[in-house]
């Protein structure tokens, strides 16, 4: 499945590919794990529809010709439902395998590093993007 992938990264992350094919990848690659990431649904919403009007002005402006150009919260909403319930169904008899954290909560280094079987650092839990949890959409 990631055969046109670098061989030494450690790990993959955020991949349409993965995230739809997490099934495969585990079975062709039995000693990985896996992270799920987890967030409340408005936020997570909030945050895609950001994604998506910001490439919009990028196709606009002749900077992006990708397929992400549609609002559709209800749609997203089915999507990650889905999403969530078939990953933590699939890894429920899989111990060990499977990661669920929420960085919005607080989970970082603590929660992370046991999981891969690293120390943790003493530095805060890196965070790019971050935004306040009352940001609106349009903000």
């Amino acid at each position: 499945m990631f055969h046109y992938f670098k061989r030494d990264f450690d790990a993959y992350s955020d991949l349409e590919v993965l995230t739809i094919n997490f099934e495969m990848a585990e079975k062709q690659y039995p000693e990985c794990q896996f992270i799920l990431t987890q967030r409340d649904l408005d936020s997570w919403l909030d945050s895609r529809q950001r994604h998506v009007e910001r490439n919009i002005r990028r196709k606009a402006e002749g900077r992006y010709r990708r397929r992400w150009l549609i609002v559709d919260r209800e749609a997203w909403t089915r999507e990650w439902q889905s999403h969530h319930e078939k990953v933590i169904r699939y890894f429920q008899d899989k111990p060990g395998k499977l990661l669920v954290m929420n960085v919005l909560r607080g989970d970082g280094y603590a929660v992370l590093c046991p999981f891969v079987g690293k120390a943790i650092p003493n530095e805060p839990f890196p965070w790019k993007n971050q935004r306040k949890l009352t940001d609106t959409p349009n903000a």
